[in-house]
């Protein structure tokens, strides 16, 4: 279970990285537990937007934000926790996962940003430096 502090610190950095994508929209719990936002405009790979298994990622795509900040308290790196039910809610609706690494700071600036297909976490596990997570 999430602390209430860790929960604080990734609803700012999810916040951050919808305002650092014009493209995406806010979906709420109560729309859709499963995915952050939705993408309003066909978003194309660029500079600081890359992506991984996709040529674009289409209008109407359900995105789950996850993030990760650069560097821990204690030194170590950040790791990106994946729910596997979640996962499998979001690979069914064909959604993409947009990995954040933040600043290990209160307000979690975005340092990079990097979409990845749902489906293709299967073909690794639980997804770049993550784990999964059984809650």
């Amino acid at each position: 279970m999430q602390s209430a502090s860790s929960k604080r610190a990734g609803e700012r950095a999810e916040s951050n990285v919808i305002d650092a994508v014009s493209e995406l929209t806010y979906l709420p719990d109560t729309e859709v537990e499963h995915a952050d936002a939705e993408v309003e405009t066909t978003i194309s790979p660029r500079a600081g937007l890359p992506t991984i298994a996709l040529p674009v990622v289409e209008q109407g795509t359900l995105v789950e934000i996850k993030s990760a900040m650069v560097r821990l308290e204690s030194g170590g790196h950040g790791r990106f926790y994946l729910r596997r039910e979640q996962h499998e809610q979001v690979r069914a609706d064909a959604g993409v996962y947009l990995f954040a690494v933040c600043e290990p700071t209160p307000d979690r600036s975005v340092l990079a940003l990097k979409f990845v297909a749902a489906t293709s976490l299967d073909e690794i596990g639980a997804g770049p430096g993550g784990d999964w997570r059984d809650e």
